[in-house]
């Protein structure tokens, strides 16, 4: 079979299902509706794609999303990037979102719906919001120079500083008996 346009249509010639043209676009119809054509710049499709695989990107080819490349999901050969510059925020919506180790055997973060956030260091909880505030799990370590805490409340009637290179802060850890490294 050779030739410049080729088209096949039903038994009864009144359905396109195929057509094919020289240096040109080739299409595939579903009752007489196009659903895939080929193009100078690749392929159009129109209606959904089911995959019972999955779809293969190779690094730096990139997944974009909206009018322009407003959203992009690609990597680079070193890092998966998610990159939006369109307008508007970035919305990950769900009623409660994990972040974990690459083979999701730690926690790394957790957000939960009308509930916590968590922070994570070697799968142990660190930090978590609770409904009265901020729970630590364990130890807060200032470091640098200026090591302060400074807390106060919206009417400014409790306030604590605490230097701990002040003499007044070695000065109230030596009289619990204990030293600023405590």
């Amino acid at each position: 079979l050779a030739s410049n346009q080729f088209t096949v249509q039903n038994a009864a010639s009144n359905e396109t299902l195929l057509y094919a043209v020289e240096n040109g676009a080739v299409g595939l119809k579903y009752d007489d509706s196009l659903k895939l054509a080929t193009a100078s710049n690749g392929i159009n499709v129109t209606g959904k794609v089911d995959l019972s695989g999955y779809l293969y990107i190779a690094d730096n080819q990139r997944a974009s999303f909206g009018a322009g490349p407003d959203l992009e999901i690609y990597h680079d050969g070193s890092h998966s990037r998610i990159v939006d510059s369109g307008t508007g925020n970035l919305k990950i919506q769900s009623n409660e979102i994990e972040i974990n180790n690459a083979d999701s055997s730690e926690y790394c973060a957790r957000f939960i719906a009308d509930g916590a956030v968590e922070l994570y260091h070697d799968n142990v909880k660190q930090l978590e919001t609770v409904s009265t505030g901020t729970q630590f799990h364990n130890r807060i370590n200032f470091t640098g120079t200026g090591q302060k805490i400074d807390l106060i409340d919206d009417q400014d009637k409790v306030r604590l500083l605490v230097d701990p290179t002040s003499n007044y802060a070695k000065a109230a850890a030596a009289a619990m008996g204990r030293t600023m490294d405590d």
